[in-house]
């Protein structure tokens, strides 16, 4: 923690911004929407590397990013129609993918630092923001004990193991490996 220096504040950052955006888009747009936004991450994520540190993308990893990227201009295009409320929520997903697609820069960027505190300060940033929206801080022992295994396997293991793994891959490989993971897990 002592050398995590700004990258890593930022990386920190950039991962609670995703996590809010992410469950807050939810609240206000669909599971799919959400997830189709989500899909244009390595296009995102491409264009920023190449902006940021001159990293190229494959041919192959440019061409699943375009088809990711028409899908949710798709998506979107319908959302128009729905609502505002559902259009805030797309709003909220595009941020979650931008701020996502940026840490994942970052993260290649300063592939030589330690990810694990990063990783850290971005689960322990979220725990913060989300205290505030709690309604009811009654729990049953079953739901203390469930949201424990979230909070070990999914903000702790899961983030950190990916953010690792982020570093060792080009940006958009990763970013898109990432949401083919996301993708499957969410509607398996």
């Amino acid at each position: 923690f002592h050398n995590v220096g700004w990258p890593g504040a930022a990386i920190g950052v950039l991962n609670t911004v995703a996590m809010a955006t992410f469950v807050a888009s939810l609240q206000l747009t669909t599971v799919a929407n959400n997830s189709i936004i989500f899909g244009t991450s390595p296009f995102m994520t491409a264009a920023i590397a190449w902006l940021m540190i001159r990293e190229k993308p494959s041919p192959t990893t440019l061409v699943f990013a375009a088809l990711a990227l028409v899908g949710a201009a798709i998506v979107v295009s319908s959302s128009l129609q729905i609502s505002a409320r559902g259009l805030a929520g797309d709003a909220l997903a595009v941020v979650m993918t931008l701020a996502f697609a940026i840490k994942t820069v970052l993260v290649r960027k300063h592939a030589n630092h330690s990810m694990v505190p990063s990783a850290a300060i971005g689960a322990g940033l979220e725990a913060v923001v989300a205290v505030p929206f709690i309604k009811d801080w009654s729990l049953t022992s079953g739901e203390l004990a469930l949201f424990a295994l979230f909070g070990i396997f999914q903000q702790g293991a899961g983030l950190i193991l990916t953010t690792i793994g982020i570093a060792r891959l080009p940006s958009a490989e990763a970013a898109l490996l990432i949401f083919v993971a996301a993708f499957v897990l969410i509607f398996y």
